[in-house]
């Protein structure tokens, strides 16, 4: 499941900002500009540092930010945080939360592979602000927590794509005109 919502995330981007949603011509053309992957040397990519990108992270560094309020979709452990006023990051946490190793371990190996993909970085956070478990009491609170085993989640580079009536994302159907141009450039 992680794995496939990497994935969707990596094919709704492009170069390309969008202001409005899209009609159907307009969508179209999007998606055929719209990049999932592209060539990577595996043989020289750090799997253990992951993407060396602007707000990267080393291994278990400790990370200190201010706790926001905000609430987050989905149903694993997870929460704002403020590194600077902004640079928000979102923290899952726990070692009970399957997803803190497995995000780490799905999004480096697309990324190996040259999918888009979030850039997860394994680390220990100290909030400020946070409590023990602000997924399931988000109260601010007075004094600091560190979260360990955590990890830091940062979204590629791209721009989300709506159509006209609200339609968010992408179809199946709609896959095979995403590297198009690509694809076609490359062919001898």
């Amino acid at each position: 499941m992680l794995l496939l919502a990497i994935a969707i995330f990596g094919v709704a981007h492009s170069g390309a900002a969008q202001q409005r949603p899209l009609d159907d011509r307009a969508r179209t053309a999007f998606m055929r500009s719209a990049q999932v992957w592209s060539p990577t040397d595996i043989g020289s990519l750090d799997l253990r540092a992951g993407p060396l990108v602007d707000g990267a992270f080393e291994p278990n560094q400790l990370v200190d930010c201010e706790y926001v309020e905000r609430k987050l979709h989905g149903s694993t452990r997870k929460f704002a945080c403020a590194i600077t006023p902004h640079d928000v990051v979102k923290v899952r946490y726990g070692s009970h939360n399957r997803e803190v190793q497995a995000s780490v371990i799905a999004t480096r190996l697309l990324w190996a592979l040259g999918f888009a993909a979030d850039h997860v970085y394994p680390v220990q956070v100290r909030c400020s602000g946070c409590s023990s478990d602000p997924w399931h009491r988000p109260e601010r609170i007075t004094g600091e927590h560190v979260f360990t085993p955590a990890v830091i989640e940062r979204r590629p580079d791209g721009y989300e794509m709506s159509a006209a009536g609200g339609k968010a994302g992408w179809s199946w159907r709609e896959l095979d005109l995403a590297d198009e141009s690509m694809l076609r450039s490359a062919t001898p």
